[in-house]
């Protein structure tokens, strides 16, 4: 056990021994960072058919017309939904073909 105590202490004496100092530098490494904005969804339509007044329920012509603007109004919503997914789409493309 005293061997092993003399041991150590002549080991860690050669290690402090050294005279040699430790020299670290410093590199600045540029990564790139990934930001996704928060995206910019347009309200939901207010649709037609939910305003439909109460003189023209019983005339079925114009509840179709109702309808039919609504649908219209749903087309164009998605329309706009779909051009921001693009949008996403297109840049996490882009940031594909950087990597």
């Amino acid at each position: 056990m005293g061997r092993l105590i003399i041991l150590l202490c002549i080991i860690l004496s050669i290690g402090c021994a050294n005279t040699e100092t430790i020299k670290t530098e410093t590199q600045e490494v540029k990564i790139p960072v990934l930001f996704c904005p928060k995206p910019n969804i347009p309200p939901r339509p207010n649709l037609l058919f939910n305003n439909i007044p109460e003189s023209e329920l019983n005339n079925p012509g114009r509840v179709v017309q109702y309808f039919e603007g609504s649908i219209q109004q749903l087309l164009f919503y998605i329309y706009e939904l779909e051009t921001i997914l693009k949008l996403y789409e297109t840049n996490a493309i882009e940031l594909d073909k950087e990597e």
